[in-house]
């Protein structure tokens, strides 16, 4: 009897330590092959993720692209309309164009302006059609923008697409209405072979001095027109700072509010964010073809647009 005891309790042993056994593979081995399942369905997830931000940016630049594209040859067609020849073209609804552009880019255009190219002969020229015309542009767009600002506020717009426009106070306008009257390089470096003078903004300026500032004073933008001219298509600037330039279109305060309740992309309270050009800003570049539709034509000048990288990111 005894040893049948023991018999009993050394199976019973043995089948306890099976069992434990079995029970501890059968939980290894679904532990693994959970595991794997979940990293496969976490990389399908991220690829898929991934995917879809790509898509997103890609069909979003190319609507960007588009616009851009459509300003450009639009400011051509401006040429063959007037009857004239780069660089002596003015676009007289250039805000009403430009505000077309950034609803097309989804409002990530915050600053958009028209530069032709001048050759060294042709500044004389040039300064006195500028300070001539300018006027005309300014004052069309300056009442554009204010409507624009004003059915925003007042949520009198269809637009689905707010856009950075003119400030309601129209006071900002009364300062700085002089236009220089020759191009200002304002760089100490060499003189490019040609100028940009800034001609035609959106919004439009505060402070018309802007206006025939050399763009190429910068030797950034220099480089990036280089870019622009060797591939003959549209090229995206490095992340930079352009406050000078958009200080004189719009105020700081409006911009950060663009940022914070337009864009929706706030900065963490942590890092103390007063300035929206804090966040990652770029220039889109697109060249006006002399000829319209013919991008074998000379480049007579270019489209700028900055853009505000917060506008992609939000969806």
């Amino acid at each position: 009897a005894k040893r049948e005891t023991r018999r009993v309790r050394l199976w019973k042993a043995i089948l306890i330590i099976l069992l434990l056994s079995g029970a501890a593979w059968v939980t290894t081995a679904t532990h693994r092959v959970l595991q794997r399942e979940e990293e496969d369905d976490y990389q399908s997830s991220y690829k898929l993720f991934s995917s879809t931000i790509q898509d997103a940016l890609v069909a979003q630049y190319d609507s960007l692209q588009l616009a851009m594209q459509s300003c450009a040859t639009a400011i051509s067609g401006a040429k063959r309309a007037q009857k004239a020849t780069f660089p002596f073209v003015m676009v007289p609804d250039f805000e009403v164009l430009a505000q077309s552009v950034k609803k097309q880019a989804s409002g990530a255009v915050e600053l958009l302006l028209y530069s032709p190219f001048v050759q060294p002969y042709q500044v004389n020229a040039w300064t006195a059609f500028s300070v001539q015309t300018a006027p005309e542009w300014i004052e069309i767009s300056r009442s554009v923008a204010y409507e624009t600002a004003r059915r925003q506020q007042t949520n009198q717009t269809r637009d689905k697409v707010p856009i950075l426009s003119g400030p309601l106070d129209q006071d900002l306008y009364q300062e700085g209405r002089s236009i220089s009257p020759t191009i200002l390089h304002t760089s100490d470096g060499p003189l490019p072979p040609f100028h940009a003078p800034v001609w035609e903004l959106s919004p439009p300026p505060f402070n018309n001095f802007i206006i025939n500032v050399d763009y190429f004073s910068n030797q950034s933008s220099l480089e990036s027109y280089t870019a622009m001219a060797a591939l003959r298509q549209n090229i995206i600037s490095q992340v930079d700072h352009f406050e000078v330039m958009a200080s004189s279109v719009f105020r700081t305060k409006d911009h950060q509010a663009f940022h914070d309740d337009v864009i929706g992309v706030r900065a963490a309270p942590s890092l103390n964010v007063t300035n929206a050009f804090d966040h990652p800003h770029s220039v889109v570049y697109e060249p006006i073809f002399d000829t319209i539709n013919n991008e074998s034509s000379p480049i007579v000048g270019f489209v700028a647009g900055m853009i505000a990288w917060g506008a992609y990111l939000i969806n």
